[in-house]
């Protein structure tokens, strides 16, 4: 992807709100680039010495196997794609709520069974494979929103059914403009997005 995708060359605005992640080295580029005022909703991207937006990732973990513990789920998982602070922080929150709770807490880490593997597989296959494995009932929250889109397609493809929702309460503190709460529909983001199955 360039980043002449998202931003066009003629666009010359007051400041930058912007995610800077570490697979987006072009939109780094650009920032690197522009005289505009610019904020960052990430931790990643250190390098670049911007404002940044700092949320409360774990805590945010923590209310998604809240959400999750909830509906009764004792099984659950957390989806990481990438070893960014954000997806650190919120695998930790669920995984020490789950611990705590005497519950059964899976890791579906790609970004660590990509280093130990050879790369023979892709992320969709290597997740089809481990959600065929889970034990149902089960409930997942995913690093965000846009690696849930992952979790859905995978989940469809190997024929599991399920729900998809958001935890308000995590996004009283954290709204975003482009996100409502909305089931069924990719949300904001900034919500922690959580997919459960039940037999």
């Amino acid at each position: 992807r360039d980043s002449q995708e998202a931003i066009p060359d003629h666009w010359r605005g007051d400041g930058i709100i912007t995610l800077l992640l570490p697979d987006r080295e072009d939109l780094t580029g650009y920032i690197r680039r522009q005289k505009a005022a610019v904020v960052s909703l990430s931790m990643d991207q250190q390098s670049l010495s911007v404002p940044r937006v700092r949320l409360d990732n774990r805590e945010i973990g923590r209310l998604g196997a809240e959400h999750l513990m909830q509906r009764g789920f004792e099984n659950l998982a957390f989806y990481k794609h990438s070893n960014t602070e954000e997806g650190q922080g919120r695998e930790a929150g669920l995984r020490l709520a789950t611990e705590e709770a005497g519950l059964r807490y899976i890791s579906l880490d790609w970004h660590a069974a990509s280093a130990r593997n050879d790369s023979s597989v892709n992320c969709f296959e290597w997740l089809k494979f481990r959600l065929k494995e889970l034990q149902l009932p089960a409930g997942i929250m995913a690093q965000s929103d846009h690696r849930a889109a992952y979790l859905i397609s995978a989940s469809e493809a190997v024929g599991l059914a399920g729900g998809f929702s958001s935890v308000r309460r995590a996004m009283a503190e954290f709204d975003h403009p482009s996100g409502g709460v909305v089931p069924g529909e990719m949300l904001g983001t900034f919500q922690p997005t959580v997919y459960h199955f039940r037999p």
